[in-house]
């Protein structure tokens, strides 16, 4: 990444200005405290740290209008900011720095809005010819009037959402009638429900960085004390039980590999990201949940995890997907420039 970013900005370094909810306080990057959201402020810092420590300028905001305030002043972006209280807030930073004419983290906004629809990826996906799990939508606007034309066990899950928010054993349907006030509870909430057919096994994913060519790393399982082994948000906020490498079998990783290029043929380029799986080592069936763009990127996350195992270390995997990054929208020289 180095000589790069000498010859896009020879004589000063990369101005970088980090957005997310608990982005930490300068000068020395400390978190905020008490914020009571799990391991998220003291990824925020850390995440910041090792940006600075690259040789980056760093400039740290929870406000989003300091995209509009920074007057030029900064060369990229790197948003956090999946949760906020709007409809498709994951999309929101990406197309304000489509509009400013910035580079930022992760992909084009039209790429993380089929990301984020869970149901849109799941029919994107399925007709590319990868398999997942049955599902059918109950929009908000509709009254879920028939149970779908598959079996029970269900899973129901909000069409769309980071972080695994709202993912809990609760959202375990064993009968319809389970399944029909989970559905209803959602849309009393403003929210279409996905309702999914609930796949025995576990839940393994796996992180694909970007490049020339793209890397896929080995599969990485989700550790979880839940019921049916699901990944919940309590798993996610306080992390717990962490990961480990996925056992799979040669046939499993062939289809791992033809599925993350058909998904980058049609996606990327994309910086980072994951596919999340369930997958069920007693037969062996493998389903594709969905994609994360701009997942957990701390030094203990499946990701980070994953590139240790090839000897990957946390700061030379950052730099890369930073690289990368700058790289694919500097094609466009007027991508560095803003509007306002």
């Amino acid at each position: 990444m180095t000589e790069w970013l000498k010859s896009l900005l020879p004589s000063r370094k990369l101005r970088v200005l980090f957005l997310a909810q608990y982005a930490p306080y300068l000068p020395d990057f400390e978190p905020w405290k008490n914020a009571g959201d799990g391991g998220y402020p003291a990824y925020h810092a850390n995440v910041c740290r090792t940006l600075s420590d690259l040789g980056c300028e760093v400039f740290p905001s929870a406000c989003l209008s300091t995209l509009f305030t920074a007057n030029g002043n900064i060369d990229y972006v790197y948003s956090l900011y999946n949760r906020m209280p709007i409809r498709n807030s994951e999309i929101f930073v990406a197309s304000l720095c489509e509009y400013l004419r910035i580079p930022y983290l992760g992909a084009s906004p039209a790429v993380r809005a089929v990301a984020e629809d869970k149901f849109l990826f799941k029919h994107l996906a399925s007709s590319l010819g990868i398999p997942t799990p049955s599902g059918i939508l109950y929009r908000c606007d509709t009254s879920p009037t028939q149970p779908p034309p598959f079996p029970p066990p269900y899973f129901v899950k909000d069409r769309t959402g980071a972080g695994s928010e709202g993912i809990s054993s609760a959202n375990i349907a064993r009968k319809w009638k389970e399944a029909e006030e989970k559905i209803f509870s959602l849309h009393n909430n403003g929210k279409d429900a996905l309702l999914e057919t609930l796949i025995s096994g576990i839940d393994i994913t796996v992180p694909v960085v970007g490049g020339s060519p793209f890397h896929v790393f080995s599969p990485i399982h989700s550790n979880s004390d839940a019921p049916e082994n699901i990944l919940t948000h309590d798993l996610k906020l306080d992390d717990h039980l962490g990961y480990a490498a996925a056992v799979v079998c040669p046939e499993t990783e062939s289809q791992i590999m033809t599925h993350a290029k058909i998904l980058w043929n049609i996606l990327g380029p994309i910086d980072y990201f994951r596919m999340d799986y369930r997958y069920n080592d007693a037969n062996g069936k493998l389903f594709l949940l969905e994609i994360n763009i701009c997942c957990h990127l701390e030094k203990e996350s499946a990701i980070a995890i994953a590139a240790s195992m090839e000897g990957i270390e946390y700061p030379e995997l950052m730099s890369h997907i930073l690289a990368f990054s700058l790289e694919r929208q500097a094609r466009d020289r007027d991508h560095l420039k803003w509007v306002l």
